[in-house]
Order: structure tokens, then sequence, then C-alpha cells
């Protein structure tokens, strides 16, 4: 695809992150997050109108 049906060419992406994390000192109620364990991307939508798009909608997603 090349641009959303209404002729933008500007999307949102908002993506997932997991984390680890873990509580390193007993006692202290400190969690340390420290290693990303994956993403995935939640929704694509055009900045303009609104309308969701999917991922295999686009022939890549890079982040830059």
């Amino acid at each position: 695809m090349d641009k959303c049906k209404c002729g933008c060419t500007t999307f949102l992406v908002d993506e997932a992150i997991l984390h680890k994390a873990d509580i390193f000192n007993d006692g202290d109620g400190k969690l340390e997050v420290h290693k990303v364990y994956g993403s995935e991307i939640t929704s694509i939508k055009c900045k303009n109108c609104d309308k969701e798009y999917r991922e295999d909608e686009f022939k890549a997603i890079e982040f830059c």
C-alpha cells in the first residue's frame, strides 16, 4: 500500500513491548526492568482519518 484511502501517507503505529523485570534486593520493593523480550504492533492507523490497517497490508514496516 502506498497511502491511505483518504490520500494521507502518515500513519500512527502503536507497539506493545514485553520486558523482563526482577526484584534483586529482598525487601526494597524495587522492580528493575532490564531486558526486552519482544514486541508486537498492536495497531496501525491513518493520522488523518483514523482508518485502521493490518501489518500485512504494507510491503514492509521499518523502525528507523
